[in-house]
């Protein structure tokens, strides 16, 4: 089943709803979903999306094709109604199974509910994926071939028997077939003997299926209960669980016997190397000078019918010669990391009571082997011992430099009480049924320190073995001459990337500073970390008195990256006179200053002055981790309020007239009504004359987005002049002014000729004094006699 991407239990869901039905004819092709029995054997097909591309063929016995095209999920098959933990199932035939599919023996088990693949052959997916739930237990051999066993818990997923919580059992080929045979007993006694996994004690359907998600392939497979053969042939030495050490002699004995004719020899292989045959029982090979390795050894018996049959395999494993890890002993006084245990194998360098690893994602490192190895939180360190249970041990070949009493330190996490570990030195304890007190949880590391511990100089071996209660985990550890304790340290040091740093410091007496945690040089006075570039590095400072060197005290030095400088809008500008908001930046814990090095942060963000034109620049860095960042520059520019534009004013026009817009010289004009305040006109405004009067009009320019002060253009509107022509004494006249106009007024262009005025009601006579006239006005449309002086011109 595809973990990461489908869920293959889906396909049982439909047991319970689908119609089964027996198919009695061959040839038949379904594309829906149903299951049932053809010709001997039963049968399954299902499809998440029915009609979509995905169909099954059954063929005559226990032979079906498929063909899946784009098809999102779909599985098919047949097999048995009833499975069986001894079932020697036949197969033979094509399987291509594009990007995502795989070929199967697939079925499942009551009490508990257990849904069970053995995969033969896969597209270019392996399952059963790499998720969280999914547990790696292991390989193992069988008809001929390597296989990889994962298990996994399903949790509220569809089932034979509805939706339940139920667990996965998973056997995967590494030498791919889509032909063979599958002695399914030898993989149900794995997954029991090496993983721990039982099946159930109610036996489902058992089939061979072929199964695609998101992809296109096809199949044609024959699958059959095969034919029981007259040999029986058994290794039976080695067994898996004999350890070798290179350059090793393997001696390998076999039983061999035929209920038809006589065995007439019995050969040995490595996978599908020969190594030798006996024709005489008890069957026997030694296999010399073996390096190391793994190898699958199987006998291979044949009768006097030239009948042949396999043995099943046994996975031999040849480890190196025990040693230290590295091909060095660790130096004591110093430093041991846990994981860097003795080589050798299980039983040599280590003992690990459960074949594979119990770690859900683990590190490539010294992964062939089955201690459990995780990847490790603590400051300076990569790996550390994980899932350690009651009885198994680590040994480390060391070198004690001096005979004496140290101090030994232990790197522990626990979660929860009574671990306990044992510790042998030379096969003498030196430290018996240590407590272990919890540190609250797996990745929280503390130190425990078991004091006096004796020691002799020289080569030897340390076993540590953990006590009754299951699960330690262990980092490393560090022996130390006692008397002598480590300097007292501030651990760890931080620094911003490029700050200037200082020399290390510690509390001790004649102190030697050094860049490993164990041996080396010392160097010649404490060390000004570099602040270059981020990241931990770590020192090491011991003190020697009474000529004794203390163990070391290890400084972490951290360098936290300098964060990017906040980002800012710049330019931003303001006119002259305009009112001004507080600078804004986008960042953690912002400082504003007025100079781009150095300088005083100001109190907060500052506002500008718009008082006058120029252009002034802001600084603004923001502090991450205690780090503060290079400064983002901002420039103000307060721009000049421009002059009004250049204008001719006023402009006349009489009454009628044609006009033409107004106009100006200037950038951005702007139009007004108004001389303060309004809205703007949408375009240069043409003036009106069918009024006599003046209307005024205002108009600005914008430079730099700064608007300038408004002039002023007048727009005058008068009637149209007319002229008559008068002779010297009386004259005949009508008045063409609009409304009452004041004599002397209308008559301004000829007042000096003027000797009297009358009309049909009153007169104005110059030389009368100005009360005794009674004519004052002239008004539009009246006649009047006017005597002048001298000829003359009138204009209205």
């Amino acid at each position: 089943m595809k973990l990461t991407k489908w869920n293959c239990a889906i396909k049982v869901s439909f047991l319970l709803a689908f119609l089964f039905s027996t198919i009695v004819g061959y040839s038949q092709t379904i594309t829906a979903n149903t299951q049932g029995t053809h010709d001997g054997y039963f049968y399954s097909f299902w499809t998440e999306n029915p009609n979509n591309g995905a169909s099954m063929t059954l063929g005559p016995g226990g032979n079906y094709s498929t063909t899946w095209n784009n098809t999102l999920n779909f599985t098919a098959g047949k097999g048995w109604k009833v499975g069986t933990a001894n079932r020697v199932v036949c197969f033979e035939g094509t399987y291509n199974g594009g990007s995502n599919g795989f070929l199967a023996l697939y079925g499942w088990t009551k009490d508990p509910l257990i849904e069970y693949y053995v995969c033969e052959k896969h597209g270019q997916w392996e399952p059963p994926g790499n998720t969280g739930d999914v547990q790696y237990k292991g390989t193992y051999t069988c008809d001929g071939g390597t296989y990889k066993m994962y298990t996994g818990q399903r949790v509220n997923k569809p089932s034979i028997i509805g939706t339940a919580t139920f667990t996965q059992y998973w056997s995967v080929r590494q030498e791919q077939r889509s032909s063979g045979t599958i002695t399914f007993a030898t993989h149900v006694e794995q997954w029991e003997k090496v993983g721990g996994m039982k099946m159930g004690t109610t036996w489902d359907y058992q089939i061979m299926e072929s199964e695609g998600y998101n992809s296109s392939g096809s199949s044609n497979i024959t699958v059959s209960e095969c034919q029981a053969s007259p040999i029986t042939v058994a290794i039976t030495a080695p067994t898996a669980t004999t350890a070798f050490t290179a350059p090793a002699t393997i001696n390998i004995t076999a039983t061999a016997t035929t209920t038809s004719g006589t065995i007439s020899k019995v050969e040995f292989y490595n996978g599908t190397t020969k190594l030798g045959e006996d024709a005489t029982s008890p069957y026997s090979y030694s296999w010399t000078n073996v390096a190391a390795g793994t190898y699958s050894i199987t006998a291979v018996a044949t009768n006097s019918a030239n009948a042949k049959q396999s043995s099943t395999a046994v996975s031999v494993k040849v480890n190196v010669p025990k040693g230290p890890y590295g091909g060095t002993a660790w130096a004591i006084p110093g430093k041991i990391e846990f994981e860097n245990y003795d080589v050798g194998g299980n039983g040599i360098g280590y003992l690990d009571n459960t074949a594979g690893t119990s770690v859900p994602t683990p590190p490539n490192f010294r992964a062939d082997e089955d201690v459990d190895i995780e990847s490790c939180t603590d400051v300076g360190t990569g790996y550390n011992i994980g899932y350690a249970t009651a009885g198994e041990w680590l040994e480390y070949s060391v070198n004690v430099a001096t005979a004496g009493t140290y101090n030994l330190t232990l790197r522990v996490a626990v979660e929860g009480t009574g671990r306990t570990l044992s510790i042998l030195a030379k096969g003498v304890a030196i430290a018996t049924n240590v407590a272990i007190p919890t540190t609250g949880g797996w990745q929280t590391w503390q130190d425990l320190v078991i004091p006096n511990i004796t020691l002799t100089a020289g080569a030897q071996v340390i076993r540590v073995t953990i006590g009754a209660t299951d699960y330690v985990n262990l980092n490393y550890m560090t022996f130390a001459l006692s008397g002598t304790p480590p300097p007292t340290v501030t651990s760890p040091v931080t620094y911003c990337q490029g700050a200037t740093a200082t020399a290390l410091t510690a509390t001790g007496t004649a102190l030697k500073w050094y860049t490993a945690a164990t041996g080396g040089t010392a160097l010649a006075s404490a060390p000004t970390p570099s602040t270059t570039t981020a990241g931990n590095t770590t020192y090491y400072v011991s003190q020697t008195v009474n000529s004794v060197e203390s163990s070391r005290a290890s400084i972490v030095v951290t360098v936290t990256a300098s964060p990017a400088a906040p980002s800012v809008t710049t330019p931003v500008s303001y006119c002259v006179g305009a009112t001004a908001t507080a600078l804004t930046a986008t960042g953690t814990a912002l400082k504003w200053y007025t100079v781009a090095t150095g300088g005083t942060a100001l109190a907060s963000a500052p506002t500008p002055s718009t008082a006058n034109a120029g252009a002034t620049t802001y600084y603004v860095s923001q502090t991450v981790s205690g780090c503060e960042s290079p400064r983002a520059s901002i420039v103000v520019n307060i721009n000049a309020i421009p002059s009004a534009p250049t204008v001719t004013s006023p402009i006349s026009y009489q009454t009628g007239a044609t006009v033409i817009p107004l106009s100006a010289t200037g950038t951005a004009l702007k139009w007004y009504t108004v001389e303060t305040g309004g809205t703007a006109l949408a375009a240069a405004p043409t003036p009106s004359t069918a009024t006599v009067g003046t209307t005024n009009y205002y108009v600005s320019q914008t430079v730099n987005n700064c608007e300038s002060p408004r002039a002023l253009i007048a727009v005058q509107v008068s009637t149209v002049v007319q002229k008559v022509q008068l002779k010297a004494g009386w004259n005949m006249i009508g008045c063409p002014i609009s409304g009452s106009t004041p004599l002397q007024t209308a008559l301004s262009s000829i007042w000096t000729n003027v000797e009297q005025v009358k009309n049909m009601d009153s007169f104005y006579i110059i030389t009368n004094a100005p009360q005794l006239n009674s004519l004052q006005t002239v008004e539009w449309g009246k006649g009047y006699l006017i005597k002048v002086s001298a000829p003359c011109e009138l204009t209205w």
